[in-house]
């Protein structure tokens, strides 16, 4: 499960950092680590429950794959998308850069 929530958090870094010309390493980290403490607020209270469907460690949770025995499909065809769809738009953009 985490190997797949590292998947899609490098290709969703991977295309945005495509739009910029420097300083994505720090976009990529500040996403990475932006949505891991999202994660755990959304652990830690009832009311904020609703952020898990943010965060792509909502559905590595190792207490709810034990509990339900899988990882919730819905959520990793969801990940795989916006995966496949951060490493598309990046590949569109550098095809379009000028790169010498």
């Amino acid at each position: 499960a985490y190997l797949l929530v590292q998947v899609e958090l490098g290709g969703i870094c991977f295309g945005l950092s495509a739009f910029f010309r420097q300083g994505s390493l720090g976009i990529g980290m500040g996403l990475a680590m932006g949505l891991y403490f999202v994660n755990i607020l959304a652990n830690i209270t009832e009311e904020a429950e609703f952020l898990k469907y943010i965060t792509p460690y909502g559905y590595a949770e190792g207490a709810d794959i034990l509990a339900d025995g899988k990882l919730n499909t819905a959520y990793v065809l969801i990940g795989m998308a916006l995966c496949a769809a951060g490493i598309l738009a990046a590949f569109r953009q550098y095809c379009r850069k000028d790169i010498r």
